[in-house]
């Protein structure tokens, strides 16, 4: 009789939502440079926790940077997760640069977190590079350089990512725009990252 009265009242709290087998959130780790398998990895990783009914992805961030078109595949991936009810707490450490500022800043806005000793690079769109040379900074003063085609190509780059860091830092066009200039290039902990608008907060 005991045994029935205990299963009565699990069916009971499960039904009234009291007690749900369904974590509310799932802690996972973003770490090493963006490209499309990281991408790939946080998609699969939103759609579980949505097919779960998970409210909360937890995501433990650290990254160099990297492609400009998988970071920027992985904040519409972030964006979209949010815009379907999911919140995206990311909390930075180690190392946020580059294009990895863009994945912070995209997490749920209260939910943007990291920790003060991190270390943290802004700066504007580099292209080429490799193994035996340092890629090239360009930005709207040395686009008279290139011929008309790339020209074009990079100018509706710059301004595609500065709507985006505006959309993600509270702030305008104009004032990011400084963020992308050769020469303008700027580090520090994580303080800057709240300082830019694109974290909430310091936490360890």
């Amino acid at each position: 009789m005991r045994y029935v009265s205990w299963c009565l009242l699990v069916i009971l709290l499960t039904g009234c939502g009291l007690l749900s087998r369904t974590p509310l959130t799932l802690p996972v780790t973003w770490e090493g440079g963006i490209d499309y398998g990281m991408v790939e990895k946080a998609r699969e990783q939103i759609t579980a926790a949505q097919l779960q009914g998970i409210k909360e992805l937890q995501i433990q961030f650290a990254s160099p940077g990297g492609a400009v078109i998988p970071a920027l595949m992985l904040v519409r991936e972030v964006l979209g997760a949010r815009t379907h009810g999911l919140v995206v707490a990311i909390h930075g450490h180690s190392v946020v640069a580059s294009a990895g500022i863009w994945v912070l800043g995209a997490g749920t806005p209260g939910r943007r977190t990291i920790a003060k000793r991190t270390l943290v690079l802004v700066h504007g769109l580099q292209v080429g590079g490799g193994f035996y040379s340092v890629p090239e900074c360009v930005d709207d003063t040395k686009l008279a350089e290139r011929d008309h085609e790339s020209r074009q190509a990079i100018q509706a780059l710059l301004q595609m990512i500065r709507e985006m860091e505006a959309e993600l830092s509270g702030k305008t066009v104009e004032t990011v725009r400084e963020w992308s200039l050769c020469g303008k290039e700027r580090a520090g902990n994580g303080s800057l990252l709240v300082e830019l608008g694109l974290a909430d907060r310091v936490e360890g």
